[in-house]
């Protein structure tokens, strides 16, 4: 057993570990993915902030150059402060240059080159800036125009090309960060679809290789509580496979417990029976003088004696029909009997017991045809008076009625005695069920209603009582109509 409960641990493991594994490898490529999207993103802002830090660099050293140009013929110093604050943020924003790209040694060395030049141009336009404001201001433009000029442009070069390449790289991380988002949304879409495949793979296996396997247990409880023979066995070496075979070695066991019981029933048909016919018989001879002539004494012993015999025979007999009748072997054959007639024999049958206690049996019986077993049935009507005669008062009447009502035969047998409590209810039918003890009547095998279930239910009909307690009881059973009614 702790080798099959070791493999069903292990299925469920592998049940648990698989979608895992793939939830896990699953969340691993997505964060590389996103990972990769976020450096991706990092370079395009720092590809942006090049491009913009250039360009401001750029408008501000042409700004500078023009205000310089506006103050070589209008000489205001207003426009000298205009070209300080325009030239002072340069070298913060050459810093901020150089610590963007300090990563990348190309740029690195482009970003100082161009700082070179800027502020090279920065310093002639320094230097000119006494001799603009000049009114003959020629030396500015036979030397320090040239020398500004080939500043510029060498600066202007570098920017173009560092705005070129930085622009080109903005570009290319805008295209591979949607890419990068398509990639992802794609990754997420597949990954659920997966993980609803797998699951939907999970529910099938466990179907198959759990559900129906319960199912073929369940199928078995049902079989042999209806006591058919079992479907084949569950496959397997976990649990399941071995609650099947101590289910079926359970199941022997209660066919072998079945057989033994009939064995047993069986030998109190023939051994037990057998002797008390015998018994019985001899006490007949005796009461009728065959062996000579008794004294008063021991005729009323030998009475007794015949009583017994014949309440333990009935006992041996009840006994024997409701096994056969539960256990399906004492079929019924239903028959068309008349309702009257059967009604009839079954009085006669019980009439010395209503004429010991002065008891009247008022028939009340329509003239009805019904379907059923005339034995059984007459059983069931000899029961149903036999217990209405032993719970009645003597001097007291009885009635049994026979109608058809709403498509069946409904036969009542109402009392006159103490009735049956409350708290009884149905249980009234089950075997060995018989009267409380202080109820002042004799005690039977608390056989007979039950028999009368089973056969009344053999015959599709039903079974019940209505009853107050100190006014009496009506018994009522009620057979189908033939269809040819």
């Amino acid at each position: 057993m702790t080798t099959a409960k070791r493999k069903i641990e292990q299925r469920g493991i592998v049940l648990v570990m698989v979608p895992l594994l793939f939830e896990l490898i699953f969340v691993g490529v997505l964060a590389k993915m996103l990972l990769d999207a976020r450096n991706q993103l990092f370079e395009e802002r720092r590809a942006r902030s090049v491009v913009t830090t250039v360009s401001v660099l750029s408008r501000r050293t042409q700004t500078a150059a023009r205000i310089l140009a506006r103050y070589t013929n209008d000489r205001e110093p207003a426009l000298l402060e205009q070209y300080d604050r325009v030239i002072a943020p340069a070298p913060g924003e050459f810093k901020e240059l150089r610590a963007l790209v300090k990563d990348r040694p190309e740029d690195l060395r482009t970003v100082i080159a161009l700082e070179h030049s800027v502020l090279k141009a920065i310093a002639i336009l320094e230097d000119c800036k006494e001799v603009f404001g000049q009114k003959n201001n020629k030396m500015a433009h036979l030397v320090y125009y040239p020398r500004l000029y080939r500043a510029g442009m060498t600066a202007e070069k570098e920017m173009d090309t560092l705005l070129q390449r930085y622009r080109a790289k903005e570009r290319a991380d805008r295209e591979a960060n949607d890419r990068a988002s398509g990639i992802i949304f794609a990754w997420l879409a597949i990954g659920v679809l997966f993980n609803v495949g797998v699951a939907i793979i999970l529910a099938v296996f466990f179907s198959r290789s759990i559900t129906r396997r319960l199912e073929v247990l369940t199928d078995n409880t049902m079989r042999l509580s209806e006591k058919r023979p079992l479907s084949e066995r569950v496959e397997g070496d976990d649990e399941i496979a071995e609650l099947d075979r101590v289910f079926h070695r359970m199941a022997d066991a209660l066919h072998e417990a079945d057989r033994l019981k009939q064995d047993f029933f069986s030998m109190v048909s023939h051994d037990l029976r057998t002797p008390l016919s015998a018994v019985q018989g001899t006490l007949t001879l005796l009461l009728d003088g065959t062996y000579g002539e008794l004294e008063p004494r021991g005729e009323d012993r030998v009475r007794v004696a015949q009583a017994e015999t014949e309440r333990l025979m009935s006992l041996v007999n009840n006994l024997l029909d409701i096994e056969r009748l539960e256990s399906g072997q004492l079929a019924v054959a239903p028959s068309p009997l008349e309702l009257a007639p059967l009604v009839k024999a079954a009085v006669e049958s019980v009439r010395s017991l209503s004429e010991a206690k002065k008891i009247e049996i008022v028939s009340n019986v329509e003239d009805v045809l019904l379907s059923a077993d005339k034995e059984r049935m007459m059983q069931v009507l000899i029961n149903l008076l036999g217990n209405a005669i032993k719970f009645s008062p003597p001097e007291s009447r009885i009635e049994i009625a026979g109608r058809i009502a709403d498509g069946t035969v409904d036969i009542s047998v109402t009392d006159s005695g103490t009735g049956i409590p409350k708290d009884v209810g149905d249980s009234i039918f089950d075997r060995w069920r018989q009267a409380e003890p202080d109820s002042g009547v004799d005690r039977g095998s608390g056989l007979g209603l039950a028999i009368s279930r089973h056969i009344v239910e053999a015959h599709g009909g039903e079974i019940g009582y209505e009853s107050r307690e100190g006014e009496g009881s009506t018994f009522f059973l009620r057979i189908p109509v033939p269809e040819d009614e």
